[in-house]
Protein backbone atom coordinates (compact mmCIF):
# COMPACT_ATOMS: atom_id res chain seq x y z
CA UNK A 1 0.00 0.00 0.00
CA UNK A 2 2.75 2.11 1.25
CA UNK A 3 4.72 1.58 -2.45
CA UNK A 4 1.71 2.12 -4.23
CA UNK A 5 0.96 5.94 -2.70
CA UNK A 6 4.98 6.64 -3.26
CA UNK A 7 4.58 5.57 -7.05
CA UNK A 8 1.61 7.79 -7.03
CA UNK A 9 4.04 10.36 -5.17
CA UNK A 10 6.76 10.59 -7.78
CA UNK A 11 4.17 10.33 -10.43
CA UNK A 12 3.09 13.70 -9.12
CA UNK A 13 6.22 15.24 -8.27
CA UNK A 14 7.19 14.36 -12.47
CA UNK A 15 4.50 16.42 -13.54
CA UNK A 16 5.30 19.43 -11.13
CA UNK A 17 8.28 19.15 -12.36
CA UNK A 18 7.48 19.37 -16.07
CA UNK A 19 5.06 22.25 -14.90
CA UNK A 20 7.96 24.19 -13.47
CA UNK A 21 10.43 23.66 -16.09
CA UNK A 22 12.40 26.71 -18.12
CA UNK A 23 10.78 25.99 -20.92
CA UNK A 24 6.66 25.19 -20.25
CA UNK A 25 4.27 27.57 -20.53
CA UNK A 26 4.37 29.88 -17.74
CA UNK A 27 0.13 29.76 -17.30
CA UNK A 28 0.53 26.33 -16.35
CA UNK A 29 1.59 27.29 -12.99
CA UNK A 30 -1.80 29.63 -12.01
CA UNK A 31 -4.11 26.97 -13.60
CA UNK A 32 -6.47 26.17 -10.24
CA UNK A 33 -6.24 21.84 -10.75
CA UNK A 34 -2.07 22.35 -10.84
CA UNK A 35 -2.27 24.55 -7.99
CA UNK A 36 -4.71 21.53 -5.79
CA UNK A 37 -2.64 18.83 -7.00
CA UNK A 38 0.85 21.29 -5.61
CA UNK A 39 -0.78 21.94 -1.91
CA UNK A 40 -2.02 18.25 -2.19
CA UNK A 41 1.82 16.75 -2.56
CA UNK A 42 3.25 19.03 -0.43
CA UNK A 43 1.27 17.77 2.06
CA UNK A 44 1.35 14.00 1.38
CA UNK A 45 4.87 13.40 0.21
CA UNK A 46 8.36 14.59 0.98
CA UNK A 47 11.66 13.65 -1.03
CA UNK A 48 14.40 12.30 0.79
CA UNK A 49 18.62 12.81 0.08
CA UNK A 50 17.89 16.44 -0.84
CA UNK A 51 20.72 17.87 0.73
CA UNK A 52 22.87 14.60 -0.86
CA UNK A 53 21.17 15.52 -4.55
CA UNK A 54 22.94 18.88 -4.97
CA UNK A 55 26.05 17.06 -5.73
CA UNK A 56 24.36 13.84 -6.74
CA UNK A 57 22.47 14.49 -10.11
CA UNK A 58 20.38 11.16 -9.86
CA UNK A 59 16.76 10.84 -8.68
CA UNK A 60 15.59 11.02 -5.48
CA UNK A 61 12.74 8.91 -3.59
CA UNK A 62 9.79 9.94 -2.75
CA UNK A 63 8.12 9.00 0.66
CA UNK A 64 4.79 9.64 1.88
CA UNK A 65 4.46 11.77 5.11
CA UNK A 66 4.37 9.68 8.04
CA UNK A 67 2.54 10.77 11.92
CA UNK A 68 6.22 11.17 12.46
CA UNK A 69 7.16 13.65 9.86
CA UNK A 70 4.04 15.50 10.32
CA UNK A 71 2.00 15.25 13.00
CA UNK A 72 3.76 15.42 16.42
CA UNK A 73 2.73 15.12 19.69
CA UNK A 74 2.54 18.13 21.41
CA UNK A 75 5.73 19.67 22.11
CA UNK A 76 7.17 19.27 25.33
CA UNK A 77 8.62 21.46 27.89
CA UNK A 78 11.02 24.24 26.24
CA UNK A 79 13.32 23.21 29.08
CA UNK A 80 14.01 19.90 27.64
CA UNK A 81 15.69 21.82 24.61
CA UNK A 82 18.89 22.51 26.36
CA UNK A 83 22.70 22.64 25.28
CA UNK A 84 22.97 18.44 26.35
CA UNK A 85 21.14 17.63 23.55
CA UNK A 86 21.79 18.89 19.99
CA UNK A 87 19.05 18.67 18.02
CA UNK A 88 19.05 17.19 13.87
CA UNK A 89 17.41 18.42 11.40
CA UNK A 90 16.50 17.56 7.82
CA UNK A 91 15.66 19.94 5.33
CA UNK A 92 13.94 19.17 2.05
CA UNK A 93 12.23 21.17 -0.77
CA UNK A 94 9.10 20.22 -2.25
CA UNK A 95 6.65 22.53 -5.32
CA UNK A 96 7.34 25.79 -3.71
CA UNK A 97 8.25 25.17 0.14
CA UNK A 98 11.16 24.51 2.05
CA UNK A 99 10.70 22.51 4.56
CA UNK A 100 12.43 21.93 8.04
CA UNK A 101 11.92 18.90 10.27
CA UNK A 102 14.02 19.27 13.75
CA UNK A 103 14.16 16.30 15.72
CA UNK A 104 14.99 16.07 19.40
CA UNK A 105 15.08 13.44 21.74
CA UNK A 106 12.20 11.53 19.77
CA UNK A 107 10.07 14.35 19.26
CA UNK A 108 9.57 15.85 15.50
CA UNK A 109 8.61 19.59 14.51
CA UNK A 110 8.49 20.90 10.86
CA UNK A 111 8.49 23.92 9.81
CA UNK A 112 7.25 24.50 6.04
CA UNK A 113 8.63 28.12 4.32
CA UNK A 114 7.04 29.37 1.34
CA UNK A 115 9.64 30.20 -1.67
CA UNK A 116 9.25 33.31 -4.33
CA UNK A 117 10.72 31.16 -6.60
CA UNK A 118 10.29 26.89 -6.86
CA UNK A 119 12.73 26.48 -10.01
CA UNK A 120 15.71 26.05 -7.37
CA UNK A 121 13.73 23.26 -5.53
CA UNK A 122 12.92 21.51 -8.64
CA UNK A 123 16.96 21.70 -10.22
CA UNK A 124 17.98 19.82 -7.07
CA UNK A 125 15.87 16.57 -7.92
CA UNK A 126 14.72 14.48 -10.89
CA UNK A 127 12.77 11.85 -10.99
CA UNK A 128 11.91 9.65 -13.97
CA UNK A 129 10.08 10.45 -16.59
CA UNK A 130 9.09 7.70 -18.32
CA UNK A 131 7.18 6.57 -15.40
CA UNK A 132 4.20 7.88 -16.12
CA UNK A 133 2.60 9.44 -19.63
CA UNK A 134 3.99 13.14 -19.21
CA UNK A 135 3.85 14.45 -22.57
CA UNK A 136 7.06 16.76 -22.99
CA UNK A 137 7.87 18.30 -26.10
CA UNK A 138 10.84 20.50 -26.03
CA UNK A 139 10.12 23.50 -27.66
CA UNK A 140 13.54 24.22 -29.75
CA UNK A 141 15.46 22.77 -33.47
CA UNK A 142 16.78 20.22 -30.78
CA UNK A 143 14.08 18.11 -29.62
CA UNK A 144 14.75 14.72 -28.57
CA UNK A 145 12.78 12.84 -30.97
CA UNK A 146 13.07 12.85 -34.72
CA UNK A 147 10.30 14.57 -36.65
CA UNK A 148 8.61 12.69 -39.61
CA UNK A 149 8.70 14.10 -42.79
CA UNK A 150 5.22 14.19 -43.07
CA UNK A 151 4.72 15.82 -40.02
CA UNK A 152 6.90 18.45 -40.84
CA UNK A 153 4.87 19.17 -44.11
CA UNK A 154 1.66 19.35 -42.12
CA UNK A 155 3.28 21.73 -39.69
CA UNK A 156 4.68 23.88 -42.70
CA UNK A 157 1.70 24.43 -44.41
CA UNK A 158 0.05 25.10 -40.99
CA UNK A 159 2.19 28.46 -40.42
CA UNK A 160 0.43 29.51 -44.03
CA UNK A 161 -2.70 29.44 -41.99
CA UNK A 162 -4.72 29.22 -44.80
CA UNK A 163 -7.71 29.15 -43.59
CA UNK A 164 -7.16 32.80 -42.29
CA UNK A 165 -8.12 33.46 -45.85
CA UNK A 166 -11.52 34.32 -44.70
CA UNK A 167 -9.68 37.78 -44.17
CA UNK A 168 -10.22 38.67 -47.88
CA UNK A 169 -13.51 38.93 -47.69
CA UNK A 170 -12.07 42.57 -46.94
CA UNK A 171 -11.11 42.97 -50.24
CA UNK A 172 -14.63 42.75 -51.42
CA UNK A 173 -15.96 46.22 -51.19
CA UNK A 174 -12.92 47.06 -53.04
CA UNK A 175 -14.45 45.92 -55.80
CA UNK A 176 -18.06 46.22 -55.79
CA UNK A 177 -17.56 49.83 -54.57
CA UNK A 178 -16.03 50.69 -58.48
CA UNK A 179 -18.43 48.25 -60.22
CA UNK A 180 -21.42 50.40 -58.63
CA UNK A 181 -19.87 53.52 -60.03
CA UNK A 182 -19.02 51.98 -63.78
CA UNK A 183 -20.93 48.50 -64.24
CA UNK A 184 -19.08 48.46 -67.70
CA UNK A 185 -15.82 47.40 -66.31
CA UNK A 186 -17.44 44.23 -65.55
CA UNK A 187 -16.67 41.48 -67.89
CA UNK A 188 -15.56 38.02 -67.80
CA UNK A 189 -12.12 39.27 -68.04
CA UNK A 190 -12.92 40.93 -64.82
CA UNK A 191 -13.77 37.64 -63.26
CA UNK A 192 -10.25 36.19 -64.06
CA UNK A 193 -8.31 38.86 -62.99
CA UNK A 194 -10.21 39.12 -59.55
CA UNK A 195 -9.83 35.32 -59.37
CA UNK A 196 -5.83 36.13 -59.96
CA UNK A 197 -6.17 38.84 -57.67
CA UNK A 198 -7.20 36.59 -54.60
CA UNK A 199 -4.67 33.99 -55.44
CA UNK A 200 -2.36 36.97 -55.35
CA UNK A 201 -3.70 38.30 -52.40
CA UNK A 202 -3.91 35.15 -50.25
CA UNK A 203 0.09 33.87 -51.50
CA UNK A 204 0.89 37.33 -50.00
CA UNK A 205 -0.69 37.21 -46.79
CA UNK A 206 0.35 33.78 -46.15
CA UNK A 207 3.96 34.81 -46.60
CA UNK A 208 3.23 36.99 -43.53
CA UNK A 209 1.53 34.48 -41.52
CA UNK A 210 4.57 32.33 -41.76
CA UNK A 211 7.04 34.65 -40.67
CA UNK A 212 4.64 35.67 -38.06
CA UNK A 213 4.65 32.37 -36.51
CA UNK A 214 8.18 31.72 -36.61
CA UNK A 215 8.96 35.00 -35.08
CA UNK A 216 6.50 34.90 -32.47
CA UNK A 217 7.38 31.00 -31.62
CA UNK A 218 8.91 31.87 -28.29
CA UNK A 219 5.86 34.39 -26.79
CA UNK A 220 3.42 32.18 -28.24
CA UNK A 221 4.66 29.16 -25.62
CA UNK A 222 3.80 31.37 -22.65
CA UNK A 223 -0.02 31.68 -24.24
CA UNK A 224 -2.57 29.14 -23.48
CA UNK A 225 -3.91 28.01 -26.73
CA UNK A 226 -0.94 29.49 -29.13
CA UNK A 227 1.48 27.15 -27.41
CA UNK A 228 -0.06 24.23 -29.78
CA UNK A 229 1.15 26.24 -32.68
CA UNK A 230 3.31 23.94 -35.13
CA UNK A 231 6.22 26.68 -34.81
CA UNK A 232 6.36 26.90 -31.07
CA UNK A 233 6.23 23.16 -30.83
CA UNK A 234 9.49 22.90 -32.60
CA UNK A 235 7.95 21.15 -35.61
CA UNK A 236 9.26 23.72 -38.14
CA UNK A 237 12.17 24.16 -39.53
CA UNK A 238 13.52 27.49 -39.15
CA UNK A 239 15.47 27.63 -42.34
CA UNK A 240 12.61 26.24 -44.16
CA UNK A 241 10.03 28.95 -42.63
CA UNK A 242 12.13 31.73 -43.69
CA UNK A 243 12.75 30.00 -47.80
CA UNK A 244 9.14 29.58 -47.22
CA UNK A 245 8.40 32.90 -46.46
CA UNK A 246 10.37 34.65 -49.44
CA UNK A 247 8.80 31.80 -52.07
CA UNK A 248 5.40 32.68 -51.21
CA UNK A 249 5.90 36.42 -51.36
CA UNK A 250 8.06 36.36 -54.57
CA UNK A 251 4.76 34.08 -56.33
CA UNK A 252 2.17 36.58 -54.76
CA UNK A 253 4.01 39.74 -56.43
CA UNK A 254 4.81 37.59 -59.73
CA UNK A 255 1.31 37.07 -60.14
CA UNK A 256 -0.08 40.27 -58.91
CA UNK A 257 2.43 42.07 -61.72
CA UNK A 258 0.39 40.42 -64.63
CA UNK A 259 -2.94 42.27 -63.33
CA UNK A 260 -1.74 45.89 -62.69
CA UNK A 261 1.33 47.66 -61.41
CA UNK A 262 -0.75 49.32 -59.09
CA UNK A 263 -1.96 46.36 -57.58
CA UNK A 264 1.79 44.81 -57.42
CA UNK A 265 2.75 47.88 -55.85
CA UNK A 266 -0.29 47.67 -53.20
CA UNK A 267 0.57 43.58 -52.43
CA UNK A 268 4.19 44.87 -51.84
CA UNK A 269 3.44 47.30 -49.25
CA UNK A 270 0.99 44.47 -47.80
CA UNK A 271 3.95 42.52 -47.22
CA UNK A 272 6.34 45.06 -46.19
CA UNK A 273 3.62 45.96 -43.23
CA UNK A 274 4.23 42.21 -42.68
CA UNK A 275 7.47 42.75 -41.87
CA UNK A 276 7.21 45.89 -39.86
CA UNK A 277 4.59 44.27 -37.70
CA UNK A 278 6.89 41.05 -37.09
CA UNK A 279 10.78 42.08 -37.47
CA UNK A 280 12.69 43.31 -34.55
CA UNK A 281 13.86 46.07 -33.74
CA UNK A 282 11.11 47.92 -35.47
CA UNK A 283 8.49 44.84 -34.30
CA UNK A 284 5.42 47.64 -33.82
CA UNK A 285 3.70 44.62 -32.37
CA UNK A 286 5.33 44.88 -29.47
CA UNK A 287 4.48 49.00 -29.38
CA UNK A 288 1.11 50.10 -27.11
CA UNK A 289 -1.64 51.46 -29.67
CA UNK A 290 0.68 51.27 -32.62
CA UNK A 291 0.19 47.53 -33.09
CA UNK A 292 -3.03 47.82 -33.29
CA UNK A 293 -3.07 50.56 -35.79
CA UNK A 294 -0.07 49.00 -38.43
CA UNK A 295 -2.00 45.64 -37.92
CA UNK A 296 -5.47 46.96 -38.97
CA UNK A 297 -3.65 49.33 -42.56
CA UNK A 298 -4.42 45.97 -43.82
CA UNK A 299 -8.15 46.64 -44.18
CA UNK A 300 -7.23 49.69 -46.36
CA UNK A 301 -4.65 47.69 -48.10
CA UNK A 302 -7.35 44.79 -49.12
CA UNK A 303 -9.66 47.31 -49.82
CA UNK A 304 -7.03 48.96 -52.42
CA UNK A 305 -5.82 45.35 -53.74
CA UNK A 306 -9.68 44.91 -54.82
CA UNK A 307 -10.28 48.57 -55.94
CA UNK A 308 -6.94 48.10 -58.70
CA UNK A 309 -8.06 44.32 -59.65
CA UNK A 310 -10.88 46.36 -60.75
CA UNK A 311 -9.74 49.35 -62.48
CA UNK A 312 -6.41 51.79 -61.89
CA UNK A 313 -8.20 54.85 -63.31
CA UNK A 314 -11.00 55.55 -60.43
CA UNK A 315 -8.95 56.55 -57.32
CA UNK A 316 -10.77 55.59 -54.34
CA UNK A 317 -11.92 57.75 -51.38
CA UNK A 318 -9.85 59.06 -48.96
CA UNK A 319 -12.80 58.99 -46.51
CA UNK A 320 -13.90 55.61 -47.52
CA UNK A 321 -10.14 54.19 -46.91
CA UNK A 322 -10.08 56.04 -43.35
CA UNK A 323 -13.08 54.50 -42.27
CA UNK A 324 -12.06 50.98 -43.56
CA UNK A 325 -8.77 51.45 -41.37
CA UNK A 326 -10.49 52.56 -38.30
CA UNK A 327 -13.28 49.84 -38.49
CA UNK A 328 -9.76 47.27 -38.36
CA UNK A 329 -8.88 49.29 -35.37
CA UNK A 330 -12.26 48.81 -33.55
CA UNK A 331 -11.81 45.07 -34.39
CA UNK A 332 -7.95 44.50 -33.53
CA UNK A 333 -8.87 46.44 -30.38
CA UNK A 334 -11.57 44.53 -29.32
CA UNK A 335 -9.14 41.24 -29.59
CA UNK A 336 -6.56 43.00 -27.76
CA UNK A 337 -8.67 43.50 -24.53
CA UNK A 338 -10.55 39.95 -24.92
CA UNK A 339 -6.67 38.30 -25.20
CA UNK A 340 -5.81 40.18 -21.85
CA UNK A 341 -8.92 39.47 -20.11
CA UNK A 342 -8.08 36.07 -21.11
CA UNK A 343 -4.59 35.08 -19.91
CA UNK A 344 -5.67 37.16 -16.51
CA UNK A 345 -2.13 37.56 -15.60
CA UNK A 346 -0.22 40.91 -16.20
CA UNK A 347 2.81 38.71 -15.90
CA UNK A 348 2.51 36.01 -18.52
CA UNK A 349 0.46 38.43 -20.33
CA UNK A 350 3.65 40.58 -21.05
CA UNK A 351 5.82 37.89 -21.33
CA UNK A 352 3.67 36.72 -23.77
CA UNK A 353 2.69 39.94 -26.01
CA UNK A 354 5.19 43.31 -24.91
CA UNK A 355 2.35 45.60 -25.54
CA UNK A 356 0.60 44.22 -22.81
CA UNK A 357 2.77 45.93 -20.30
CA UNK A 358 1.47 48.66 -21.10
CA UNK A 359 -2.10 47.85 -21.53
CA UNK A 360 -4.67 47.83 -19.22
CA UNK A 361 -8.73 46.97 -19.50
CA UNK A 362 -9.82 50.54 -19.40
CA UNK A 363 -7.20 52.11 -21.65
CA UNK A 364 -8.40 49.24 -24.29
CA UNK A 365 -11.85 49.82 -23.44
CA UNK A 366 -11.45 53.78 -24.70
CA UNK A 367 -9.19 52.98 -27.58
CA UNK A 368 -12.08 50.91 -28.74
CA UNK A 369 -14.62 53.87 -28.38
CA UNK A 370 -11.94 56.32 -29.96
CA UNK A 371 -11.91 54.01 -32.89
CA UNK A 372 -15.53 53.05 -33.54
CA UNK A 373 -15.97 57.04 -33.35
CA UNK A 374 -13.41 57.71 -36.22
CA UNK A 375 -14.41 55.28 -38.20
CA UNK A 376 -18.08 56.06 -38.33
CA UNK A 377 -16.79 59.82 -38.32
CA UNK A 378 -15.44 59.07 -41.86
CA UNK A 379 -18.29 56.50 -43.20
CA UNK A 380 -20.47 58.96 -42.70
CA UNK A 381 -18.54 61.61 -44.34
CA UNK A 382 -18.59 59.47 -47.57
CA UNK A 383 -21.97 58.49 -47.25
CA UNK A 384 -22.69 61.89 -47.64
CA UNK A 385 -20.29 62.96 -50.06
CA UNK A 386 -20.80 59.92 -52.47
CA UNK A 387 -23.69 57.59 -51.75
CA UNK A 388 -26.84 58.60 -49.60
CA UNK A 389 -28.52 55.67 -49.99
CA UNK A 390 -26.05 53.87 -47.33
CA UNK A 391 -27.01 55.91 -45.06
CA UNK A 392 -30.52 53.51 -44.48
CA UNK A 393 -27.80 50.78 -44.16
CA UNK A 394 -26.45 52.44 -41.04
CA UNK A 395 -28.60 50.62 -37.85
CA UNK A 396 -27.15 47.16 -39.40
CA UNK A 397 -23.88 48.39 -39.74
CA UNK A 398 -24.27 49.79 -35.70
CA UNK A 399 -25.47 46.30 -34.97
CA UNK A 400 -23.14 44.59 -36.09
CA UNK A 401 -20.60 46.63 -34.56
CA UNK A 402 -22.30 46.41 -31.30
CA UNK A 403 -22.46 42.58 -31.52
CA UNK A 404 -19.53 41.99 -32.14
CA UNK A 405 -18.48 44.45 -29.14
CA UNK A 406 -20.33 42.14 -26.76
CA UNK A 407 -18.17 39.11 -28.22
CA UNK A 408 -14.96 40.62 -26.69
CA UNK A 409 -16.62 40.08 -23.24
CA UNK A 410 -16.81 36.46 -23.70
CA UNK A 411 -14.59 33.62 -22.35
CA UNK A 412 -12.76 32.25 -24.88
CA UNK A 413 -14.31 34.62 -27.23
CA UNK A 414 -13.91 34.25 -30.99
CA UNK A 415 -12.76 37.82 -31.67
CA UNK A 416 -9.33 36.47 -29.97
CA UNK A 417 -9.27 34.07 -33.62
CA UNK A 418 -11.27 36.41 -36.32
CA UNK A 419 -11.59 33.37 -38.27
CA UNK A 420 -13.33 31.33 -35.94
CA UNK A 421 -16.27 34.11 -36.15
CA UNK A 422 -18.56 32.13 -38.76
CA UNK A 423 -19.04 30.08 -35.29
CA UNK A 424 -21.26 33.39 -34.10
CA UNK A 425 -24.61 32.62 -36.02
CA UNK A 426 -25.93 36.34 -34.33
CA UNK A 427 -22.83 37.87 -35.86
CA UNK A 428 -23.05 36.18 -39.29
CA UNK A 429 -26.51 36.97 -39.67
CA UNK A 430 -26.18 41.25 -38.78
CA UNK A 431 -22.61 40.51 -40.91
CA UNK A 432 -25.10 39.19 -44.08
CA UNK A 433 -27.83 41.28 -43.58
CA UNK A 434 -25.66 44.25 -43.62
CA UNK A 435 -23.75 43.45 -46.81
CA UNK A 436 -26.41 42.66 -48.41
CA UNK A 437 -28.23 45.99 -47.83
CA UNK A 438 -25.54 47.88 -48.66
CA UNK A 439 -24.75 46.17 -51.93
CA UNK A 440 -28.51 47.10 -52.92
CA UNK A 441 -27.65 50.21 -51.79
CA UNK A 442 -24.72 50.77 -53.93
CA UNK A 443 -26.59 50.61 -56.92
CA UNK A 444 -29.45 51.94 -56.39
CA UNK A 445 -30.96 55.76 -56.56
CA UNK A 446 -33.40 57.41 -53.78
CA UNK A 447 -33.82 61.16 -54.87
CA UNK A 448 -36.00 61.43 -52.18
CA UNK A 449 -33.04 61.02 -49.50
CA UNK A 450 -31.21 63.42 -51.53
CA UNK A 451 -33.98 66.15 -50.71
CA UNK A 452 -34.65 64.62 -47.25
CA UNK A 453 -30.80 65.39 -46.26
CA UNK A 454 -30.46 68.64 -48.63
CA UNK A 455 -28.60 71.55 -46.59
CA UNK A 456 -30.73 73.65 -44.63
CA UNK A 457 -28.74 76.16 -43.67
CA UNK A 458 -27.04 78.77 -46.15
CA UNK A 459 -23.74 78.22 -46.68
CA UNK A 460 -21.01 81.05 -46.81
CA UNK A 461 -19.43 82.01 -49.42
CA UNK A 462 -15.78 82.44 -49.39
CA UNK A 463 -15.09 86.19 -51.02
CA UNK A 464 -12.58 86.42 -53.48
CA UNK A 465 -9.96 88.51 -52.69
CA UNK A 466 -9.64 92.24 -54.09
CA UNK A 467 -7.07 94.16 -55.81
Amino acid sequence: MISAAEEIGEDGMVLLEQIWAEDAPLYLRSVPAVETLRQCWVSQFWISGLEESKSNPRPQPVHVQSSSDWSPPPPRDPGEWNNSTAPTKRAGTVAGFRVENRSLGGQVSSKVFSMPSPRAAFSRWRCQVNRISVKRVKMTETADRTIALSERLRAHIAIARLDHSIKNIFVLPGIIVPLSVSPGLFSFHLLQRVILAFVAITLVACSNYVINEVLDAPFDRLHPIKCNRPAALGQVNSVAAYIQWLVMMLSGIAIALSISRMFALTAFVLWVMGCLYNFPPIRTKDVPYLDVITESVNNPLRMLLGWYAVTSALIPPVSLLIAYWMIGCYFMAIKRYSELAEIDDRSVAGAYRASFKYYTPQSLLVSIVFYAATSMLFLGAFIIRYRIELILAFPLVALTMAIYFNLGFERGSSAQNPEKLYREPKLMASVAAASILMCLLLFVRIPQLELLFSPTLPQVQSKSPTR
